[in-house]
Protein backbone atom coordinates (compact mmCIF):
# COMPACT_ATOMS: atom_id res chain seq x y z
CA UNK A 1 0.00 0.00 0.00
CA UNK A 2 1.04 3.60 -0.91
CA UNK A 3 0.31 6.44 0.48
CA UNK A 4 -1.27 9.14 -1.44
CA UNK A 5 -0.24 12.21 0.30
CA UNK A 6 2.54 12.86 3.50
CA UNK A 7 0.52 15.91 4.67
CA UNK A 8 0.33 16.13 8.59
CA UNK A 9 -3.39 16.93 8.42
CA UNK A 10 -5.97 15.93 5.82
CA UNK A 11 -9.40 17.82 5.21
CA UNK A 12 -12.74 15.99 4.98
CA UNK A 13 -12.98 14.30 1.08
CA UNK A 14 -8.86 14.47 1.11
CA UNK A 15 -7.48 10.76 -0.03
CA UNK A 16 -5.38 9.75 2.57
CA UNK A 17 -4.01 6.10 1.05
CA UNK A 18 -4.89 3.98 -2.38
CA UNK A 19 -4.91 0.14 -1.22
CA UNK A 20 -4.02 -1.95 -3.51
CA UNK A 21 -6.11 -5.02 -4.75
CA UNK A 22 -5.70 -8.08 -2.84
CA UNK A 23 -4.02 -6.06 0.18
CA UNK A 24 -6.63 -5.59 2.95
CA UNK A 25 -6.26 -2.05 5.58
CA UNK A 26 -8.19 -1.98 8.71
CA UNK A 27 -9.85 1.72 9.09
CA UNK A 28 -9.92 2.43 12.44
CA UNK A 29 -11.67 5.65 13.75
CA UNK A 30 -14.58 7.40 12.72
CA UNK A 31 -12.58 9.92 10.49
CA UNK A 32 -11.98 7.84 7.38
CA UNK A 33 -13.95 5.85 4.95
CA UNK A 34 -13.69 3.58 1.97
CA UNK A 35 -14.13 6.11 -0.99
CA UNK A 36 -16.72 3.64 -2.74
CA UNK A 37 -20.20 2.63 -1.71
CA UNK A 38 -18.59 -0.08 0.76
CA UNK A 39 -18.72 1.35 4.48
CA UNK A 40 -16.98 -1.42 5.86
CA UNK A 41 -13.68 -1.49 8.33
CA UNK A 42 -11.89 -3.48 6.02
CA UNK A 43 -10.97 -2.16 2.44
CA UNK A 44 -9.55 -3.57 -0.64
CA UNK A 45 -8.64 -1.89 -4.20
CA UNK A 46 -10.17 1.30 -3.25
CA UNK A 47 -9.07 4.76 -2.15
CA UNK A 48 -9.56 5.73 1.70
CA UNK A 49 -10.36 9.34 2.60
CA UNK A 50 -10.80 11.62 5.48
CA UNK A 51 -14.53 12.08 6.16
CA UNK A 52 -13.44 14.54 9.45
CA UNK A 53 -10.40 16.72 9.93
CA UNK A 54 -8.02 13.96 11.10
CA UNK A 55 -4.34 13.19 11.75
CA UNK A 56 -4.24 9.65 10.03
CA UNK A 57 -1.65 7.25 11.29
CA UNK A 58 -0.68 4.10 8.90
CA UNK A 59 0.80 1.28 11.16
CA UNK A 60 0.66 -2.63 11.12
CA UNK A 61 -2.09 -2.71 8.26
CA UNK A 62 -4.38 -0.29 9.80
CA UNK A 63 -5.29 3.39 9.05
CA UNK A 64 -6.11 5.21 12.40
CA UNK A 65 -7.62 8.03 11.64
CA UNK A 66 -9.19 9.78 15.08
CA UNK A 67 -11.10 12.81 14.95
CA UNK A 68 -9.63 14.75 18.28
CA UNK A 69 -12.79 15.84 20.43
CA UNK A 70 -15.76 15.11 17.93
CA UNK A 71 -18.26 14.57 19.54
CA UNK A 72 -21.01 13.43 16.84
CA UNK A 73 -20.31 9.99 16.15
CA UNK A 74 -20.10 8.61 12.95
CA UNK A 75 -21.40 4.58 12.53
CA UNK A 76 -19.30 2.18 10.84
CA UNK A 77 -20.14 -1.52 10.73
CA UNK A 78 -17.97 -3.51 13.13
CA UNK A 79 -18.12 -0.57 16.12
CA UNK A 80 -19.05 -1.61 19.52
CA UNK A 81 -21.39 1.32 21.05
CA UNK A 82 -23.39 1.88 24.12
CA UNK A 83 -26.64 3.45 23.20
CA UNK A 84 -30.48 4.27 24.97
CA UNK A 85 -33.57 3.08 24.07
CA UNK A 86 -35.90 5.78 22.86
CA UNK A 87 -38.64 4.29 21.41
CA UNK A 88 -40.26 0.62 21.15
CA UNK A 89 -41.92 -0.57 17.80
CA UNK A 90 -43.21 -3.68 18.37
CA UNK A 91 -40.38 -6.29 16.96
CA UNK A 92 -37.74 -3.49 16.87
CA UNK A 93 -36.31 -0.91 18.82
CA UNK A 94 -35.21 2.83 18.02
CA UNK A 95 -31.75 3.29 19.50
CA UNK A 96 -29.96 7.10 20.65
CA UNK A 97 -26.25 5.94 19.52
CA UNK A 98 -25.12 10.04 19.45
CA UNK A 99 -24.99 10.07 16.22
CA UNK A 100 -26.80 12.25 13.30
CA UNK A 101 -29.99 9.49 12.72
CA UNK A 102 -31.23 7.08 15.36
CA UNK A 103 -30.57 3.70 15.13
CA UNK A 104 -32.49 0.65 14.85
CA UNK A 105 -32.44 -2.71 17.09
CA UNK A 106 -34.15 -5.91 16.11
CA UNK A 107 -35.99 -7.70 19.30
CA UNK A 108 -34.41 -10.89 17.52
CA UNK A 109 -31.37 -9.73 17.31
CA UNK A 110 -29.95 -11.43 20.54
CA UNK A 111 -28.80 -14.84 20.48
CA UNK A 112 -31.57 -17.50 21.23
CA UNK A 113 -34.25 -14.70 20.95
CA UNK A 114 -37.65 -15.80 19.62
CA UNK A 115 -41.07 -14.28 18.83
CA UNK A 116 -41.94 -15.92 22.04
CA UNK A 117 -39.13 -15.35 24.21
CA UNK A 118 -37.07 -12.52 23.58
CA UNK A 119 -35.94 -9.45 26.07
CA UNK A 120 -38.38 -6.69 26.51
CA UNK A 121 -36.55 -3.53 26.51
CA UNK A 122 -38.10 -0.22 27.64
CA UNK A 123 -37.66 3.55 26.81
CA UNK A 124 -34.40 4.69 29.11
CA UNK A 125 -32.79 1.34 29.00
CA UNK A 126 -29.04 1.09 28.32
CA UNK A 127 -27.64 -1.09 25.75
CA UNK A 128 -24.29 -2.48 24.66
CA UNK A 129 -24.57 -3.67 21.15
CA UNK A 130 -22.49 -3.30 18.14
CA UNK A 131 -22.94 -1.77 14.86
CA UNK A 132 -24.54 -4.40 11.84
CA UNK A 133 -24.95 -2.13 9.17
CA UNK A 134 -24.19 1.33 8.46
CA UNK A 135 -25.11 2.09 4.77
CA UNK A 136 -28.44 3.44 4.44
CA UNK A 137 -29.76 2.91 8.00
CA UNK A 138 -28.01 2.10 11.18
CA UNK A 139 -28.94 -1.34 12.23
CA UNK A 140 -27.37 -2.53 16.02
CA UNK A 141 -27.28 -6.18 16.89
CA UNK A 142 -26.55 -7.69 20.17
CA UNK A 143 -25.69 -11.13 19.12
CA UNK A 144 -22.26 -12.21 19.52
CA UNK A 145 -19.44 -11.63 17.01
CA UNK A 146 -17.92 -13.93 14.80
CA UNK A 147 -15.75 -16.06 16.22
CA UNK A 148 -16.75 -15.62 19.82
CA UNK A 149 -18.93 -17.73 21.73
CA UNK A 150 -22.38 -17.13 21.25
CA UNK A 151 -24.56 -17.52 24.77
CA UNK A 152 -27.82 -17.40 25.12
CA UNK A 153 -29.32 -14.03 26.06
CA UNK A 154 -31.27 -15.05 29.39
CA UNK A 155 -28.16 -16.51 30.80
CA UNK A 156 -27.37 -12.88 30.95
CA UNK A 157 -23.60 -13.89 30.38
CA UNK A 158 -22.93 -12.76 26.37
CA UNK A 159 -21.09 -9.55 26.06
CA UNK A 160 -23.71 -7.61 24.77
CA UNK A 161 -27.23 -6.91 25.54
CA UNK A 162 -29.40 -4.60 27.70
CA UNK A 163 -27.34 -3.00 30.90
CA UNK A 164 -29.30 -3.37 34.12
CA UNK A 165 -28.90 0.06 36.51
CA UNK A 166 -25.32 1.89 36.58
CA UNK A 167 -24.59 4.93 35.40
CA UNK A 168 -23.87 6.29 31.52
CA UNK A 169 -21.48 9.16 31.12
CA UNK A 170 -21.01 11.09 27.77
CA UNK A 171 -17.20 11.75 26.37
CA UNK A 172 -15.65 12.42 23.17
CA UNK A 173 -15.26 9.72 20.59
CA UNK A 174 -11.61 10.06 20.53
CA UNK A 175 -11.71 9.44 24.30
CA UNK A 176 -13.80 6.87 23.96
CA UNK A 177 -11.72 4.68 21.42
CA UNK A 178 -8.72 5.67 23.81
CA UNK A 179 -10.08 3.82 26.02
CA UNK A 180 -11.19 1.43 24.34
CA UNK A 181 -8.05 0.23 22.82
CA UNK A 182 -6.32 -2.65 24.68
CA UNK A 183 -3.37 -0.85 25.48
CA UNK A 184 -5.31 1.56 27.51
CA UNK A 185 -4.71 0.94 31.45
CA UNK A 186 -6.73 3.81 32.68
CA UNK A 187 -9.52 1.59 33.72
CA UNK A 188 -6.76 -1.19 34.93
CA UNK A 189 -5.64 1.41 36.82
CA UNK A 190 -8.81 2.25 38.45
CA UNK A 191 -9.73 -1.11 39.20
CA UNK A 192 -6.91 -1.50 41.73
CA UNK A 193 -8.71 0.68 43.93
CA UNK A 194 -12.25 -0.28 43.33
CA UNK A 195 -14.59 -3.18 41.79
CA UNK A 196 -16.65 -1.72 38.86
CA UNK A 197 -18.11 -2.77 35.65
CA UNK A 198 -18.06 -0.69 32.49
CA UNK A 199 -18.86 -1.38 29.28
CA UNK A 200 -17.36 1.20 26.33
CA UNK A 201 -18.40 2.25 23.27
CA UNK A 202 -16.48 3.84 20.20
CA UNK A 203 -19.32 6.45 19.98
CA UNK A 204 -18.32 8.74 23.47
CA UNK A 205 -20.45 6.69 25.70
CA UNK A 206 -19.59 4.50 29.02
CA UNK A 207 -21.63 2.68 31.28
CA UNK A 208 -20.51 2.00 35.01
CA UNK A 209 -22.11 0.04 37.78
CA UNK A 210 -20.12 -0.31 41.04
CA UNK A 211 -21.64 -1.93 44.69
CA UNK A 212 -23.25 1.92 45.26
CA UNK A 213 -23.96 4.88 44.03
CA UNK A 214 -21.62 7.11 45.47
CA UNK A 215 -18.53 4.97 43.94
CA UNK A 216 -20.21 5.00 40.51
CA UNK A 217 -20.10 8.43 40.72
CA UNK A 218 -16.60 8.92 42.02
CA UNK A 219 -15.31 6.44 39.64
CA UNK A 220 -17.49 8.44 36.72
CA UNK A 221 -16.04 11.65 37.49
CA UNK A 222 -12.36 10.40 37.64
CA UNK A 223 -12.75 8.91 33.98
CA UNK A 224 -14.10 12.39 33.28
CA UNK A 225 -11.68 14.53 34.47
CA UNK A 226 -8.95 12.21 32.56
CA UNK A 227 -10.94 12.66 29.67
CA UNK A 228 -10.20 16.91 30.20
CA UNK A 229 -6.74 16.05 31.13
CA UNK A 230 -5.22 12.76 29.01
CA UNK A 231 -1.57 13.97 29.60
CA UNK A 232 -1.56 12.72 33.19
CA UNK A 233 -4.10 10.06 33.79
CA UNK A 234 -2.02 8.46 36.72
CA UNK A 235 -2.08 12.28 39.04
CA UNK A 236 -5.85 12.40 38.15
CA UNK A 237 -6.34 8.72 39.07
CA UNK A 238 -4.24 9.67 42.10
CA UNK A 239 -6.82 12.31 43.23
CA UNK A 240 -9.75 10.50 43.11
CA UNK A 241 -8.00 6.79 44.62
CA UNK A 242 -4.95 7.84 46.68
CA UNK A 243 -3.77 4.51 47.32
CA UNK A 244 -3.54 3.75 43.49
CA UNK A 245 -0.15 3.05 41.96
CA UNK A 246 1.79 3.61 45.09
Amino acid sequence: MRMSTKLSCCLPGEKIALVPDGDVIRIVGGGAAPAGRKRDRDTTGESVIATHVVVPVLDAGRITASAPHMRRYVPQKGDVVVGVVVRSLGLCYVVSIGSAHLAMLDALAFDGASKVNKPRLRVGDAVFAHVLSSHLSTELSCCALPGTEAKDWTTREGTFGSLDGGLLITTTCDFARSVFDERSSLLDNIGREVSFEACVGVNGKLWLRTSNVSTTITVARCILECAKDGSRPDEVIRTFFPSVLQ
